[in-house]
C-alpha cells in the first residue's frame, strides 16, 4: 500500500500458479538443485500447489534413485491434503520397475506392497462414482507384478493376479497376461539341489501353459486383441525350463505362431510377426535343447524371406553367434570340414552385412564370432579355413607366413604388408590362437605347423593368467560366450601345451633348409614361455572351467539316439492331433 496525496494504492502480489510452480521445480532439478525444489514446493502455499506439482518433483527424485525419498514425498503429498492420482501412482511404478536387484530393499518393497494397496483403494472409490474413469487403469498392477518377480515373490504374484477384477479397466488383458508369462520365465532360485531345481522350472513352466490358455481364452472374447511377438518369445523361455513335453509344445507355438516351420512341415503364415528377440529365444532353444541343424534351418530360412523384405533388418550379431554355435557343436563329431566351411560363410556373411548394413551396431562382428569358427577346423584339422579366417580378422597376407615367402616377412617374422581392418575386432584372443594352433597340430602338416609358429611369433599371445577373483563367473552348463570366449584360464594353458608340442615336432625335424636355424632359435623362444604358462597354470590353485563346447555338445550317441526315436514317436502322434498351441 502507498499513497499519493488522498488517493491510497493497493498493490497485490501476483500468487504462483501451479502450473509455472512444477516449470520452476523441474528447472531447478535439471539444474542439480534437487532439495532445493523440494524445500520451495513445501514452503510454497497451499494455493499454488496441486497435485501435479507433487507428481513432478517424485518423477524428478525417482530419475536420481532416491526411491525412499520418492515413498517420503508421497506420504507428506498426501498429509497436506493432495489426493495421489493415477499419475502419482503411475510415476511411482514406473520409477520402482528400474530397480534390478531387490535384495536389500525389504523395506522399500513393503513399502510397494502399501503403494499397490492404496492405489486399489482409490480406484475402489473411483469406480463408484465413474466405472469408465481414466483414473483406472491396470498399469499399476502390471508394474507391481514385474517388480514382485524382480524380487522372486512368485507366489505373490499369482496372489494379486488371481485378485483382480474380471472385467472392466482394472482386469487382466493381452499387456498383462504377457507380463505375468515375462515374470514367469524369468523364475530363478539359487542354490537349490538338481532335483528341486528341475521341479522349480518344471512349475514355472506349468504356470507359463495356463496363462497361455488364459491368455488365448481372453483373445478368443475380445476379437481385437491379439498375441503378440514378445509374449511368444517369454513362452519360448518359460517352457525351454521344463519337461520334455513342455519343449515339444515349443515346436508348436514356433511354427503356429511364429511361421518357423521344420524341413518337411508344411508352410503356414506367421501369426505374429518374428523380432529378434523372440528370434533369440528360438535359436537359443534349439542350441540349448541339441537341434543343431534346426538353428541353421531356422537361421537360413529367416534369411531368405529378409531377402524379399519379411523379415528385413531382423538378423543380427546375436543370431549369427547362435548359428555358428550350432555349427561348432555339430563339428564336435569330427566328420570332414563341412561345418568349417559353412562357418565361414556365415561369418563372411556378417562382416559384408555389417559393411553394407544401415545397423552397423546391431551387426558389429565380435570376437567370438571368429572364435567359433576356429572351433569348427581344429577337431579336423581344416588349416585352409582357419587360415582364411585369420586373414579376415587380421588383414594378414596367410600366404606370407608360408614356407616360401620369407622375403616377405621380417625379422618378427610379421609380413610387411597388412591391411588391418578397422571399426572391428582385428586381433586374435588365446582362444583363436589356441584353436588355430591345435588345427595346426591336428593337419599333421608340418609346413602348416611353421606357418602357424610364425604367426603365433608374429602376433605375440597374451600370455597372462588372471586371478579367479578377477575373472567373471562362468556357468559350465550355459552354452554362453563366456564359456569359450572369456574363461582365459582354460585357454591359455591349451594355447601353451600346443605350442610347446608343436615346436617339438618341428624343430626336431631335420629338413635340409639351413634358413630354419634362425626360425628355430625364435621358435625355442616361444616354447620356453610357453612351458613357463604351462608350468605356472599346474602350481596354480584357481579353478578350471572347461568350456560346454569342448564337452561332448550331442551327449553321446545313445543320449542322441533316445531324444530322436522320443521326438519321432511325438511328432507321429501329433500328426492325428489338432495343433496344442492353439487349445
Amino acid at each position: 500500500m502507498k499513497s499519493k496525496g488522498k488517493e491510497v494504492y493497493i498493490q497485490k502480489k501476483k500468487l504462483l500458479r501451479p502450473y509455472e510452480l512444477s516449470i520452476r521445480l523441474k528447472k531447478l532439478s535439471s539444474q542439480g538443485k534437487l532439495e532445493v525444489a523440494i524445500s520451495q514446493l513445501k514452503s510454497m502455499p497451499l494455493d499454488a500447489q496441486n497435485e501435479a506439482t507433487w507428481n513432478t518433483v517424485i518423477l524428478e527424485v525417482l530419475k536420481s534413485e532416491r526411491y525412499q525419498l520418492a515413498y517420503r514425498l508421497y506420504i507428506d503429498m498426501k498429509r497436506r491434503g493432495f489426493v495421489p492420482n493415477v499419475r502419482t501412482y503411475t510415476t511411482l511404478f514406473s520409477g520402482f520397475r528400474e530397480i534390478d536387484d531387490w535384495h536389500n530393499r525389504t523395506k522399500l518393497l513393503e513399502q510397494v506392497d502399501t503403494l499397490h494397496s492404496n492405489y486399489l483403494d482409490y480406484a475402489a472409490r473411483i469406480k463408484e462414482t465413474d466405472p469408465r474413469s481414466p483414473e483406472l487403469t491396470n498399469a499399476i498392477t502390471r508394474a507391481y507384478i514385474y517388480i514382485l518377480g524382480r524380487a522372486r515373490r512368485y507366489q505373490q504374484v499369482f496372489d494379486v493376479f488371481y485378485a483382480m477384477d474380471k472385467e472392466g479397466p482394472l482386469a487382466a488383458d493381452v499387456v498383462l497376461y504377457g507380463e505375468m508369462i515375462r515374470s514367469v520365465s524369468l523364475r530363478t532360485e539359487v542354490g537349490l539341489p538338481p532335483d528341486a531345481l528341475d521341479a522349480f522350472r518344471a512349475e514355472g513352466a506349468s504356470h507359463a501353459k495356463l496363462l497361455w490358455r488364459l491368455l488365448l481364452k481372453y483373445v478368443e472374447n475380445n476379437p481385437p486383441a491379439q498375441v503378440n511377438s514378445h509374449i511368444v518369445g517369454s513362452m519360448v523361455h518359460a517352457l525351454s525350463r521344463g519337461t520334455a513335453s513342455d519343449k515339444l509344445f515349443i515346436w508348436d507355438i514356433v511354427r503356429d505362431y511364429l511361421g518357423l516351420f521344420k524341413p518337411g512341415e508344411p508352410q503356414k503364415p506367421a501369426i505374429v510377426p518374428l523380432t529378434p528377440r523372440t528370434f533369440h529365444e528360438v535359436l537359443r532353444f534349439c542350441n540349448s535343447t541339441q537341434k543343431y541343424r534346426l538353428t541353421i534351418h531356422f537361421f537360413h530360412l529367416v534369411l531368405q524371406r529378409s531377402s524379399d523384405h519379411s523379415h528385413s533388418g531382423l538378423v543380427d550379431e546375436g543370431h549369427v553367434e547362435a548359428v555358428l554355435r550350432a555349427h561348432a557343436s555339430l563339428a564336435m563329431l569330427g566328420d570332414g570340414d563341412y561345418e568349417a566351411r559353412q562357418a565361414l560363410d556365415v561369418l563372411s556373411w556378417l562382416l559384408k552385412e555389417w559393411v553394407v548394413s544401415s545397423r552397423p551396431e546391431a551387426l558389429q562382428p565380435k570376437p567370438v564370432e571368429f572364435d567359433l569358427v576356429l572351433t569348427c577346423c581344429y577337431r579336423t584339422g581344416t588349416w585352409d579355413v582357419a587360415l582364411r579366417t585369420f586373414e579376415i580378422l587380421t588383414g594378414y597376407r596367410a600366404a606370407d607366413f608360408s614356407d616360401d615367402a620369407a622375403d616377405a616377412r621380417d625379422e618378427r617374422m610379421c609380413p610387411r604388408h597388412r591391411e588391418t581392418p578397422t571399426g572391428r575386432t582385428n586381433e586374435p584372443d588365446p582362444v583363436f590362437l589356441s584353436h588355430l594352433v591345435r588345427t595346426a597340430l591336428n593337419s599333421g602338416d608340418l609346413a602348416n605347423m611353421r606357418q602357424c609358429l610364425r604367426i603365433v611369433y608374429c602376433v605375440r599371445p597374451r600370455w597372462s593368467l588372471p586371478r579367479e577373483e578377477s575373472e567373471p563367473r562362468v556357468n559350465r552348463e550355459a552354452n554362453t560366450r563366456s564359456n569359450t570366449a572369456s574363461n582365459v584360464r582354460f585357454y591359455v594353458p591349451r594355447l601353451a601345451k600346443d605350442v610347446v608340442e608343436m615346436v617339438d615336432k618341428v624343430v626336431s625335424k631335420d629338413d635340409g633348409r639351413t634358413e630354419f636355424e634362425v626360425e628355430a632359435s625364435k621358435f625355442k623362444s616361444v616354447r620356453k614361455l610357453a612351458e613357463s604358462v604351462v608350468r605356472e597354470a599346474r602350481a596354480s590353485s584357481d579353478k578350471v572351467m572347461t568350456p560346454h563346447l569342448l564337452h561332448d555338445p550331442l551327449g553321446g550317441q545313445r543320449s542322441l539316439a533316445a531324444t530322436d526315436s522320443f521326438v519321432e514317436y511325438d511328432l507321429t502322434v501329433r500328426r492325428t492331433l489338432p495343433s496344442r498351441s492353439k487349445r
